[in-house]
């Protein structure tokens, strides 16, 4: 039909990867470093939210301490990760 003679040039696959080979190479990842470039630049600009209360944030302790909290929450995610990865592999096969 014209719609597979304009996406493929011809039959398929005729052209289709020739055409779309500079597209895959250059279009899309200068595409995805532009959509980087923004996402940085518009997270710079809005600044992170801050909690509400007085004084800066530099001067609260906020959250949870990295070591050992977090660290162990890390730690338990990785291994639940781990172990799902491996009940996968061992039993999908």
């Amino acid at each position: 039909t014209w719609l597979s003679a304009l996406l493929f040039g011809g039959e398929f696959p005729g052209r289709i990867i020739e055409n779309l080979y500079p597209i895959h190479v250059a279009v899309v990842p200068a595409l995805l470093v532009i959509l980087i470039a923004a996402r940085a630049r518009r997270a710079y600009l809005a600044k992170p939210a801050q909690f509400a209360g007085p004084g800066r944030s530099e001067d609260r302790i906020v959250g949870v301490p990295v070591w050992p909290n977090l660290a162990v929450r890390a730690g338990g995610l990785l291994a639940l990760a781990t172990g799902g990865i491996l009940l996968v592999a061992a039993t999908v096969t």
